[in-house]
């Protein structure tokens, strides 16, 4: 795994807090794994890393890498932190990399539950949409199409 995906992992572990987890466990379903860590935490952690690793100025290619190493983790937190980063740091960016970036998530299962497929919607997706619509809409009509049940919905 990648370092700064590490240090992101270590620090929503460190945060985490069983009873809520536990909550989220059982409110998501989906045999989903929590951490206990809120999104305002996730979201300082995620701040706060990119800052000390000049993450932000890095090579797209770079990010995609840990990106992708958050995302492939099994705790939904970890995947709440990609979805965040992107939401962060990657708005000003063409919609084109960002749909590459998340059909590689989907195309690999990795965003496997409503929970961190409603995020990415709510969070990356609409706002896409809403800004480039010639460059997402096109993307998101084949995936409605998809075998794969959370591609479909995200669409």
């Amino acid at each position: 795994m990648n370092g700064v995906a590490q240090a992101i992992e270590a620090r929503l572990t460190a945060l985490g807090n069983e009873k809520k987890a536990r909550w989220l466990e059982n409110y998501v379903k989906h045999d989903i794994r929590s951490k206990g860590v809120g999104i305002p935490q996730i979201r300082e952690v995620v701040k706060a890393v990119t800052k000390e690793n000049n993450l932000a100025q890095q090579p797209a290619e770079a990010q995609f890498k840990m990106l992708s190493d958050l995302m492939q983790q099994p705790f939904t937190e970890d995947k709440l932190a990609a979805i965040l980063y992107l939401q962060l740091y990657w708005k000003g960016l063409g919609a084109g990399l960002q749909l590459k970036l998340i059909s590689h998530w989907f195309d690999q299962r990795w965003i496997s539950d409503w929970n961190v497929c409603d995020w990415l919607c709510v969070r990356l997706l609409s706002p896409m949409v809403d800004r480039s619509p010639e460059q997402a809409l096109p993307v998101l009509k084949t995936w409605n199409a998809d075998a794969y049940l959370w591609t479909a919905r995200a669409s």
